[in-house]
């Protein structure tokens, strides 16, 4: 689908956002009409625990959300009660479009967005999904509201379930995009709970989150890495290695050392 006919698509369904079933209808339509069986194929094969799906592209979803989350700004009420019921519809294109549309709202009305986000944290089954909602749809309120999303984080990487565990993970991804970043302390406390975490899914997100807090602040990831390079446990040792990845040369070849490579 022409991406300015999704535009006006949009635009006229977002007339009935104070009708949530004429909306939803409207959407689930829409979303058909853009699907695409190929990419609904590669979808699941890249995130297999997707579940239901309509095979629409991302780009397509994108452009959906930035409608959605730019009327949210100025209806934030009506718009988090849509997202509210988009998500618990459950389909993998909802649940994309909640994550990228909390983005804009949250820099408004972060109070009202964070607490919508988190109702949804336990329902993440995917990591396409919390990777969305953490590190894209809490990322303003994380970068300017840190004292209120850490302690969050504290949480969810001590919870049984992997992926709320990867969820408290990938939230830090977001706060990296911050233009002053630099690693906190309180970020390092919530990384101690997962670095020998045995979830592969978890994992990846550690090691995903210190390669970017590398690009902004290498010397704290080195050193910080440089305290469990000698761990003997295998998952950190994974961590570690996959995690240094963006540091100095230098700094690589000394955390090899200590690993014995």
């Amino acid at each position: 689908m022409d991406d300015d006919v999704l535009r006006r698509e949009m635009s006229h369904l977002l007339e009935m956002v104070d009708d949530p079933e004429a909306f939803v209808a409207g959407l689930h339509a829409l979303l058909r009409r853009a699907s695409d069986a190929e990419r609904q194929a590669s979808y699941q094969r890249v995130v297999p625990d997707m579940g239901k799906s309509y095979g629409t592209p991302i780009p397509a979803l994108g452009i959906i959300a930035a409608a959605i989350g730019r009327h949210g700004r100025e209806h934030p009420d009506a718009v988090l009660l849509l997202l509210e019921r988009l998500w618990r519809n459950g389909s993998f294109e909802e649940r994309i479009i909640v994550g990228k549309s909390l983005e804009p709202i949250g820099k408004v009305h972060w109070e009202e967005a964070l607490r919508l986000g988190v109702s949804f944290v336990g329902d993440v089954a995917d990591w396409a999904v919390c990777d969305q909602l953490g590190s894209i749809g809490l990322r303003p309120i994380a970068i300017q509201h840190p004292d209120a999303i850490l302690p969050l984080c504290q949480g969810w990487v001590q919870d049984a379930n992997s992926w709320t565990r990867r969820f408290g993970v990938v939230v830090l991804v977001g706060m990296t995009r911050d233009k002053g970043y630099q690693v906190s302390e309180a970020e390092l406390r919530v990384l101690d709970w997962v670095m020998a975490d045995p979830a592969p899914a978890v994992r990846k997100a550690v090691a995903w989150a210190l390669r970017e807090m590398s690009k902004r602040d290498p010397a704290a990831v080195a050193a910080y890495l440089c305290r469990h390079a000698e761990d003997a446990n295998r998952h950190t040792r994974w961590i570690v290695v996959n995690g240094m990845h963006k540091l100095p040369a230098e700094s690589q070849r000394a955390l090899r050392g200590r690993l014995g490579k």
